[in-house]
């Protein structure tokens, strides 16, 4: 069985928003992504059809002592069907996949500290 990835919300309970596809450390990590505009509807959903999945690949490669290049690319998004272009303009604004690698960078810092 592969690795779901998971959310607990306290009052929806929780629900699997993707999977992990491929598992290679410290090189790389991809998952599925399923959360997006509903195929039928404007509001965001999750959609357990791997066929409707993008998927996010993570690839951490060494740039000498103390370095290392974080290249995250979410691809596929079309398969999420009308509306994807809403999830690139969002995952490539503020907030999203940029602060959250500024984020990791600043807690990878911190840890060196």
């Amino acid at each position: 069985m592969p690795f779901a990835l998971f959310t607990t919300m306290t009052l929806l309970g929780s629900f699997v928003w993707g999977t992990v596809l491929a598992w290679d450390p410290p090189r790389r990590v991809a998952f599925s992504w399923h959360i997006g505009p509903g195929h039928d509807q404007p509001d965001w959903t999750f959609d357990p059809d791997m066929t409707k999945a993008s998927e996010v690949e993570i690839r951490f490669t060494s740039e000498g002592p103390g370095n290392t290049l974080v290249e995250l690319e979410h691809s596929k998004l079309e398969r999420h069907g009308e509306g994807y272009e809403q999830l690139r303009a969002i995952f490539d604004g503020p907030g999203a996949w940029g602060d959250i690698l500024a984020l990791y960078a600043k807690a990878v810092q911190g840890e060196r500290s």
